[in-house]
């Protein structure tokens, strides 16, 4: 019985040799590139060889385009335009005793995004929170591609498209959405995404694309660079310069509140010139369609000489040089 159990499995063992069986384990092919990554509608050329001369005939076989096994050391797969998602192509080897050796060239296919494009509510207000959305049109595989955000040239925020079981991951539309906050020092800055793939751990760098800048406008209440009451001492001739000058968005406008005295010299303008100023106090309003500022100088009187000083240090000084010079013509 076990004898004859024996001479089954070798009539099995040698029906499945002479049948040319695939043997992966061990095959001496040697393919250039080893790995592909390719761009969709690229050519696609791979060679492959063998590292030992028992080969009989070697050729590809390939879901698109394959080669036919030739007699010879080498063999390429040569495809023109890479227009099938899913492509698959091996190498395989007869050897002569009738085996067969395959070995499967792993190719990865991308197609950048046709566009990159941010979309967001403008202008927007300071200290609210806003939502913005950057498209990702024709784009795959999704699951390979990640979306930068930048403010400037700060990275605020990373994330991998989103892929769920379903359609193909190929040539598809996604979007990245991320929330912000801005206040004023964001007014005017730049926002920008980019989407790239995720292909450096297998030594493939492919460019990223990036939408066009996005520019900030935020809207805020006037403010002033300097806050505090100026105390401001009015000379002489009276000639006085107050500057209410305020940023914000929109535009600020002016009103300024003065002292009986000065009132025909204002108008709304943030800078105020005044000839023969009034002491008081003067205020200026800063509005907008987000709030006001409010800026306060104070005028006093400079501080003169007390009546009759400059003409006593004249007559003292008078007296000082006659004493020198009678002195002298003794």
């Amino acid at each position: 019985m076990g004898q004859k159990v024996l001479w089954l499995f070798v009539v099995w063992s040698c029906f499945f040799l002479f049948k040319g069986q695939s043997v992966k384990a061990g095959c001496p092919i040697v393919m250039t590139p080893s790995r592909v990554v390719v761009k969709y509608g690229d050519p696609l050329t791979v060679n492959c060889s063998s590292t030992i001369d028992q080969v009989e005939s070697l050729g590809w076989e390939s879901n698109v385009k394959g080669t036919p096994a030739t007699n010879a050391h080498h063999v390429l797969l040569n495809i023109e335009k890479v227009d099938e998602w899913e492509l698959e192509s091996e190498c395989f080897f007869n050897f002569k005793n009738g085996s067969q050796c395959i070995e499967q060239l792993p190719i990865i296919i991308y197609k950048p995004p046709d566009s990159v494009s941010i979309v967001a509510d403008k202008p927007m207000e300071e200290l609210k929170e806003y939502t913005l959305q950057c498209i990702v049109s024709n784009v795959g595989p999704l699951y390979k591609m990640t979306v930068i955000w930048y403010k400037g040239d700060t990275k605020i925020e990373q994330q991998k498209l989103a892929y769920t079981a379903g359609p193909p991951p190929y040539n598809q539309t996604q979007s990245s959405f991320i929330k912000l906050t801005l206040d004023k020092h964001d007014h005017g800055r730049k926002i920008v995404c980019e989407a790239k793939f995720d292909f450096e751990e297998i030594g493939f760098n492919i460019p990223p694309v990036r939408s066009a800048p996005l520019d900030l406008q935020v809207l805020y209440r006037p403010i002033f660079e300097e806050t505090k009451v100026e105390m401001i001492e009015v000379p002489p001739n009276g000639e006085i310069i107050l500057n209410c000058t305020a940023q914000g968005n929109p535009m600020p406008n002016y009103f300024w509140q003065v002292p009986q005295a000065s009132e025909q010299a204002v108008g709304h303008q943030p800078v105020l010139r005044l000839q023969g100023a009034s002491t008081g106090t003067y205020n200026c309003t800063a509005s907008n369609s987000q709030g006001f500022s409010t800026k306060q100088f104070i005028l006093t009187d400079a501080p003169r000489s007390a009546p009759g000083t400059t003409a006593g240090i004249l007559v003292a000084v008078f007296f000082v040089l006659i004493s020198i010079l009678g002195t002298t013509q003794c």
